[in-house]
Order: structure tokens, then C-alpha cells, then sequence
């Protein structure tokens, strides 16, 4: 793998950690709010919830012990959902 390579890669998986943490924080502030009156429903955070925790097991596949350690993390914000 190349510097611009190796660079772009690193660029797409903090990408997809954003991603999974501003989703897990969207889905924590939408349970906090009493109204749900954000502009996102509820739906439509849990779909981009899935899809940034799928992509980023992809992205870990190779990494187990990160891998599990994130999903602990994710279980763990959920949970006080």
C-alpha cells in the first residue's frame, strides 16, 4: 500500500468512526428529548445507526480485539437509550 493509498484508507475509517459515534450521540439525544422533535426520526437513526455499526465491523474484521471493544462501546451508549 502506497503513502496516498494508505492515507485514504485511514481518512475512510475515521469517516466511519465519526459516522458510528454522531449516530450512537443522535440516538442518545433523540431519547433525551421528550418532544422528538428533531429532524431526524426515529427510523431514520436507527437505519444509519445499523449501517455505520455494519460498516465499521467490516472495517474491523481484521482487528478482533478493536472490533470487540468498539461493540462494547456501542452496547454500552445503547443501552442508556
Amino acid at each position: 500500500m502506497n503513502g496516498t493509498t494508505a492515507a485514504q484508507h485511514h481518512i475512510e475509517i475515521i469517516e466511519t468512526v465519526i459516522k458510528l459515534y454522531v449516530s450512537l450521540e443522535q440516538s442518545l439525544d433523540h431519547c433525551l428529548s421528550e418532544i422528538g422533535t428533531g429532524a431526524v426520526e426515529e427510523h431514520e437513526l436507527q437505519a444509519h445507526l445499523s449501517a455505520s455499526r455494519a460498516q465499521m465491523s467490516d472495517i474491523l474484521a481484521g482487528n478482533p480485539i478493536v472490533k470487540q471493544k468498539l461493540e462494547q462501546e456501542c452496547k454500552r451508549l445503547l443501552s442508556l437509550t
